[in-house]
């Protein structure tokens, strides 16, 4: 049995089995998608000792350490399984390290480290191949190498969550942290500190799934440093809510703190505060607070008390291209600087609504408060628009 990875959109560096094409990104970052298979081969020993291993139907698994380890845990052929994981645990390896079935519970408070094979196969810290599973970190998890993934669904309505006071730390291209692929219903919830500093790599990930729900709660944080990475992001599927109330700051190039792609019925939500830093160009390697590549019928909202700060050369607070049907609405505050840099901006699609209630600013020659392309595209404005430079309007169509 295999997983998919997380499928990423690359730029001109190459990527593993770039498969896929992925929609029209105005970038020229999003040419195809990687996609491939992580190899679900139990890693080697780690430090750990989990006990029962393999465990039975119901029953509940200690991991306490360090000591003599017989992790791998290999518990995807029983049903309503618990894990614990003491805090004096440590679990470290290559591959995947534990897979659980139907109905499990993981409860870390220890350490997971996810270390990928030189084969470049991939890993996983954790995987629920099951449904009915929750996956909670209260403790430390950490990933090394290209494809390395610390929490992993493949299975129906599974939660994955980092608890407050716990971390996840990518290091590896490729990657991500809370990841569902090919599933229905899951929830990923991010309490804690996820920090990325990878190429290509997500905080918070859905693929080829539907009906996902991915909230960044109050205390939630999400930093990124590497080019082409997201802190929440759901590629393909429908019905998907994406809601930000913490923290989530992208450093890199063409890096987004919130992302829909060829996604249909689905939203993001900022009720917190996205810092986006990464723009390098007017037409390629663009950065934008909330994205929308494709798809129909999506809600981009940036709510009352809500902050989006994009920074560079073509940025966006709020955009939208290839897309049908959506709207961008501001309720906070948007503040984009930079040349060419706007606060709604609508690149391409048909029948997309523009509306500000709030605050939008902009500083930086041809930038504008609100803008589209398209020549279809509505707009309401009962808010304020400041913007500041040469060319720059506060609504161009």
């Amino acid at each position: 049995m295999s997983l998919p990875r997380a499928r990423i959109p690359r730029t001109a560096r190459p990527a593993p089995q770039c498969l896929a094409p992925a929609v029209r990104e105005i970038t020229a970052a999003c040419a195809c998608v990687a996609a491939g298979l992580l190899s679900t081969t139990l890693a080697r020993p780690a430090l750990a000792d989990c006990l029962p291993n393999p465990p039975g139907d119901g029953q509940t698994v200690t991991c306490t350490g360090p000591a003599p380890s017989s992790v791998p845990l290999d518990a995807s052929a029983a049903s309503g399984v618990t894990v614990n994981v003491n805090a004096d645990a440590v679990i470290s390896g290559s591959g995947t390290l534990m897979l659980l079935g139907n109905g499990a519970q993981l409860n870390n408070l220890g350490r997971i480290e996810s270390v990928a094979p030189a084969s470049g196969e991939g890993s996983a810290a954790v995987v629920a191949f099951g449904a009915g599973s929750t996956l909670r970190n209260f403790g430390t998890l950490t990933t090394a190498g290209p494809n390395a993934l610390s929490f992993v669904s493949v299975g129906n309505d599974v939660e994955l969550r980092n608890e407050a006071g716990a971390s996840i730390t990518i290091t590896g291209d490729l990657a991500a942290g809370l990841l569902a692929s090919g599933t229905e219903g899951n929830r990923l919830v991010n309490a804690g500190l996820i920090t990325l500093s990878n190429y290509q790599g997500a905080g918070m990930f859905v693929q080829e799934s539907n009906r996902a729900t991915l909230t960044n709660t109050a205390s939630g944080v999400i930093v990124s440093s590497g080019d082409l990475a997201f802190g929440m992001a759901a590629f393909g599927g429908s019905g998907h809510a994406l809601r930000n109330d913490g923290s989530i700051e992208t450093r890199g190039l063409a890096s987004h703190g919130m992302l829909l792609n060829e996604a249909t019925a689905s939203s993001l939500i900022n009720g917190g505060s996205i810092t986006t830093l990464g723009g390098s160009s007017e037409t390629v390697n663009r950065a934008f607070g909330m994205f929308s590549a494709g798809g129909q019928g999506n809600s981009l909202q940036n709510l009352a008390g809500g902050t989006i700060t994009a920074s560079g050369i073509g940025s966006s607070a709020i955009e939208v291209d290839g897309s049908t049907d959506s709207l961008l609405r501001n309720e906070g505050t948007l503040n984009v600087s930079g040349t060419g840099a706007h606060g709604l901006y609508v690149l391409s699609g048909a029948r997309n609504t523009l509306d500000n209630r709030g605050d939008i600013n902009t500083s930086g020659q041809r930038g504008n408060g609100m803008r589209a392309d398209d020549g279809d595209s509505s707009f309401l404005n009962s808010g304020s628009i400041l913007v500041g430079g040469r060319d720059a309007f506060g609504v161009y169509m």
